[in-house]
């Protein structure tokens, strides 16, 4: 993130004054910050990698038990954002299918109304209606 902003921020600079250096702005302060940073001991970094062993000791165990329950079929994945977004689609796709039945009984009733099948055509009118209905209030 440091870095990212000291980019910009030169970017910025430089588009201002082309002849200004950030590198020498940001010089004394960059000299300040590291004098004051505490020196950590070794103790941290025996911590450290006494941590990282452990890690890395536990590591084949756990790749190990996520491949056997892939294996048995049992591994489970939470995503409760995919979960939402599935019923979203799913909803969808019931609206779009609704409109396809809805837009195909319209087709089918006036070709029948046209062959002076008024009857037929009438009861295909009301199935698009009702597929209308359906896809409206789904």
């Amino acid at each position: 993130m440091l870095g990212r902003t000291v980019a910009i921020l030169s970017g910025m600079c430089t588009g201002l004054n082309p002849h200004f250096n950030v590198w020498e702005g940001l010089a004394p302060f960059a000299q300040k910050l590291i004098a004051e940073e505490p020196l950590e001991g070794w103790e941290f970094w025996r911590d450290e990698l006494v941590d990282q062993g452990r890690a890395l000791w536990r590591l084949p165990r756990q790749v190990q038990s996520v491949l056997d329950k892939m294996e048995r079929e049992q591994l489970v994945v939470n995503l409760p954002g995919v979960a939402k977004e599935m019923r979203r689609l799913e909803l969808a796709v019931r609206r779009m299918v609704g409109g396809v039945v809805f837009a195909a009984l319209l087709v089918g009733s006036v070709q029948l109304y046209l062959a002076s099948q008024v009857a037929l055509g009438g009861f295909l009118i009301g199935g698009a209606l009702l597929a209308l209905i359906w896809a409206l209030l789904i």
